[in-house]
């Protein structure tokens, strides 16, 4: 009954433990996320633009209907999804707000999914949220690698640069995928595309583990 006890007790401590370890990395996460839709050269930003050329040019993606939406409307519903995603409530209402006000078309987030791809997208109140499968070894390769962040008095300026701009254009790349899911009008063609998706991700989860 004792070692019973110890046990237990051990299990919740190291439960205490993760939950604070998970709350940090989270709070690190929003703060990123924060940053991002500040920064105007950020893949969001950029990704944004790119965008909105396009829709001068005639090009339509379903999501962009909810674009039209009264913006109070718009954050009520972000909020409430980012907190189904296990966004802590100031942080979920704060990248809602910031989200909108921005008139951002794209939003990346990273958290653990359950799916073999690498990332998802969906759709929420005229916001493309790509959610980055931290679990997927391509995170861990790609996303990961070039994620920490840049001191201003590391000597080696050009290859920091390099890694940065390396970083942006895969989260571009990412983006242009969402857009082209997105601009489908026809819904068994976007669901063809997401089990594509679902299948490169497969693929991919293969390589990393069999060549890297």
């Amino acid at each position: 009954t004792v070692l019973l006890i110890d046990i237990a007790n051990e299990i919740n401590n190291n439960i205490s433990e993760m939950r604070k370890l998970l709350k940090s990395y989270s709070k690190g996460q929003r703060t990123k996320e924060k940053r991002n839709i500040e920064n105007i050269s950020s893949p969001e930003n950029n990704a944004t633009d790119v965008t909105n050329e396009r829709k001068r040019q005639g090009f339509e993606g379903q999501s962009d209907i909810e674009e039209q939406e009264d913006p109070s409307v718009r954050e009520i519903k972000l909020q409430k999804n980012f907190e189904e995603d296990g966004y802590e409530t100031e942080d979920a209402k704060t990248i809602a707000e910031l989200l909108v006000k921005k008139s951002l078309k794209y939003h990346f987030e990273t958290r653990s999914v359950e799916t073999s791809s690498f990332f998802t997208v969906k759709n929420k109140a005229g916001i493309l949220i790509i959610t980055l499968n931290s679990d997927h070894p391509a995170y861990e390769h790609l996303i990961e690698l070039l994620e920490d962040e840049i001191k201003d008095d590391d000597p080696k300026e050009e290859l920091i640069d390099r890694f940065q701009k390396a970083r942006d254009g895969l989260l571009l790349l990412i983006a242009a995928w969402a857009r082209f899911e997105d601009e489908q009008i026809s819904e068994n063609k976007r669901d063809q595309l997401k089990d594509i998706r679902s299948d490169w991700g497969k693929v991919a989860r293969g390589f990393y583990r069999g060549s890297i």
